[in-house]
């Protein structure tokens, strides 16, 4: 048998209607020990093209990657050239 994981009820206050909907904590889903296909399910239910993440990821961490390696290189040039002199 599942928990419960939420519920929604309306009630009055005076004369102003209030809704309230809430989730308990059995709801919540760890997203660092969550299996992929569940993330996966997750994200194309609101939307995201998984495809154009994985690509952007992709481009920006090798643009990222040769930026630091050229600044490691630089700094490695100067310090060697520092030495000789």
């Amino acid at each position: 048998m599942e928990r419960e994981t939420g519920s929604a009820f309306d009630l009055r206050v005076g004369r102003t209607g209030v809704a309230v909907d809430f989730r308990s904590e059995a709801a919540r889903i760890d997203l660092n020990a969550a299996p992929a296909d569940l993330l996966a399910g997750l994200f194309a239910a609101v939307g995201v093209d998984l495809t154009d993440v994985f690509l952007v990821l992709e481009n920006e961490g090798v643009e990222k990657f040769v930026e630091s390696w050229t600044e490691l290189l630089t700094e490695t040039q100067k310090q060697l050239g520092s030495v000789d002199k």
